[in-house]
């Protein structure tokens, strides 16, 4: 059992299984992978941590995973808390929200790496603090939709363009 202002260290290797999801964060906890290769793999349908609201975690040198890309639960849920990820990576994960911050939460993502993350939305909306300012940002697969559209508007216009063109060459 840790306390509060603890450091809890990973050795390298893969953890996973039930016995490392669902972990409800109350206190002020440091959790460090030691060496290059520290896997915690989520089992299906948990989430990883739960910061709670009078909860802080500091998570540093850690590679994140699933079991089964199927499952498409939230890997570290922030319930008005305190989230600091550093050095970290996210990789083969299709979730929604691969952290979700709620209330008032504080997130801080420091050199951290995410990828192969497969989106079930058109947009990834960044909620600021004062609950109301959102930032809305395309996933890949709707930019690469929307520069389809302007490309081949783009297209049109300079053959209008070489149409008007030759009209006015003609009068």
């Amino acid at each position: 059992k840790a306390g509060n202002g603890n450091t809890i260290c990973m050795l390298p290797g893969l953890h996973k299984n039930i016995a490392n999801c669902g972990l409800s964060i109350e206190k002020d906890l440091t959790v460090v992978g030691l060496g290059d290769n520290v896997v915690l793999q989520r089992a299906n349908s948990y989430n990883i941590f739960d910061v709670k609201s009078w909860g802080s975690l500091c998570i540093k040198n850690i590679k994140f995973t699933v079991v089964d890309r199927a499952y498409s639960d939230v890997l570290i849920v922030v319930s008005g808390g305190k989230l600091d990820v550093i050095n970290c990576s996210f990789t083969s994960i299709s979730v929604p929200e691969v952290i979700y911050a709620s209330g008032f939460a504080k997130v801080n993502i420091v050199d951290s790496i995410f990828s192969d993350i497969d989106i079930t939305e058109e947009y990834v909306i960044i909620t600021l603090a004062d609950g109301k300012t959102q930032i809305i940002l395309p996933t890949w697969t709707a930019f690469n939709a929307l520069k389809t559209q302007v490309d081949k508007l783009n297209a049109d216009m300079q053959a209008l363009q070489a149409l008007v063109a030759a009209w006015e060459a003609n009068d």
